[in-house]
């Protein structure tokens, strides 16, 4: 079953300055996106429980990769990190330390780290926090996210992405990707790609869909 639920509520890639000043403008469009993501945020759950997600990121040791994780780790403050380092193959690594030394990063909720085995790749990642999510944090986490750590937030709200989340309860789901600049890629999924409607009524706003992006979505840990 992949009954998906999408909410256009941004993951706009790389967090250009310039990209807040270009939304910013389309005041028109911003108005009636916040006022569904209030309603939304309304919505009866029906999911019984409380949730509790865990966020998947890879990073490297760059300044900018470190600074983007910084920017994730406070947006997104309620949830545990778990981080993979595709350029470490230990903590003990020095680009892996170069993390561990920031206090933010020491200070931050990151529950897990990973470290290269194999190759570094997506699915090796995955692998190692979701082995580790199933082994010794059996039960605790409802739901896996899978992020980019290269995506703006500024758009997305929250409150209204876990509701929708709750009420529909689909084993997948992801925002929708507003790219940085009109007509610039933001997902590969051409039906997960969004744009800031003018209209309150626009129903591509959320919406069931067959696929989801590998890097964005949301798992549900029935599956």
């Amino acid at each position: 079953d992949k009954d998906t639920g999408l909410l256009s509520g941004r993951s706009g890639r790389h967090q250009d300055p310039a990209s807040a000043d270009h939304y910013s403008a389309e005041c028109q469009a911003l108005q009636p996106l916040r006022r569904i993501q209030r309603q939304l945020s309304l919505l009866e759950p029906s999911i019984p429980g409380p949730m509790r997600w865990l966020i998947h990121v890879m990073v490297n040791s760059r300044h900018d990769s470190q600074q983007l994780l910084r920017g994730m780790l406070i947006a997104l403050a309620p949830f545990d990190f778990s981080v993979f380092h595709f350029d470490a193959r230990s903590p003990a690594d020095e680009t892996a330390l170069r993390y561990s030394r920031q206090r933010w990063f020491a200070e931050a909720r990151v529950v897990h780290r990973g470290f290269v085995r194999g190759t570094g790749c997506i699915l090796e990642a995955l692998q190692t926090t979701v082995g580790w999510m199933l082994g010794q944090r059996r039960g605790v986490y409802s739901h896996l996210w899978k992020l980019d750590s290269d995506l703006d937030l500024s758009l997305l709200d929250l409150a209204a992405f876990r509701a929708l989340v709750a009420h529909r309860a689909p084993f997948l789901s992801q925002p929708a990707v507003v790219p940085v600049r009109r007509g610039r890629r933001g997902s590969d999924r051409t039906s997960l790609m969004a744009e800031l409607a003018r209209r309150d009524n626009d129903s591509r706003l959320t919406r069931p869909t067959a696929r989801v992006a590998g890097r964005e979505r949301v798992a549900s840990q029935r599956l």
